[in-house]
């Protein structure tokens, strides 16, 4: 009986939850842009993570495709380079690797461990080739998150700013997994995008702005 009970007792603490930020997610995706007078788009994301040394070991790694298929079943190109990438506000190493479809930048030291808990990874970069030009306006249309994220997303959100603060109509906003039109966002007073329920792996932050001829 004693043993039974004893066995009991192990598969009960089994069962008992992790504690609270043991798993590990991506609390925050924060990302900012600008358009460049040349049409050039500048990007900082801001990435808040919860480390717990399992899947995240040296750093964290971003993959942003530079060769797509437009809506008319064209391949497009885009331009893309790393201007900084920083953790907690400090340098911190990065390298790229080629993709079949685009590049993938790692941040991190090689040669270290990621520090466990909270951490705020930021990375900065300028891609070309992402504004569409057409006869009555200008259209950009912006994966903010990705979808190759193997994390949960608490949070995301996502801004923009032209040149000479021109302003912008509208916004369409699209989440979920690549192809997919869910709409679990919304729109603030400052046109900043938000997210409004967290995510599973592999859902992301599509983003599109009709814009003026100006761009």
């Amino acid at each position: 009986m004693k043993r039974s009970l004893l066995l009991w007792v192990l598969f009960g603490f089994l069962l008992l939850p992790l504690p609270g930020g043991a798993e590990e997610t991506i609390l925050l995706f924060s990302s900012q842009a600008r358009v460049e007078e040349n049409s050039s788009l500048l990007v900082r994301e801001d990435i808040l993570v919860n480390v717990e040394g399992h899947q995240i070991q040296r750093g964290i790694y971003r993959d942003f495709p530079t060769i797509y298929r437009s809506a008319s079943g064209k391949s497009v190109r885009v331009g893309f380079s790393v201007k900084r990438a920083l953790l907690d506000g400090k340098k911190v190493p990065y390298k790229t690797e080629s993709l079949s479809n685009g590049v993938r930048v790692y941040l991190g030291d090689p040669k270290g461990t990621a520090p466990r808990g909270e951490h705020t990874y930021t990375l900065e970069y300028l891609t070309t080739g992402q504004i569409g030009f057409f006869e009555k306006h200008d259209e950009l249309y912006w994966n903010v998150t990705g979808n190759g994220w193997a994390f949960p997303i608490e949070r995301a959100r996502f801004s923009l700013a032209l040149p000479g603060e021109t302003p912008f109509s509208s916004v369409e906003f699209y989440t979920g997994y690549q192809g997919e039109r869910e709409q679990y966002a919304r729109v603030l007073p400052d046109k900043m995008v938000e997210t409004t329920n967290p995510w599973l792996p592999r859902k992301g932050l599509r983003w599109c702005i009709p814009g003026p001829r100006e761009l």
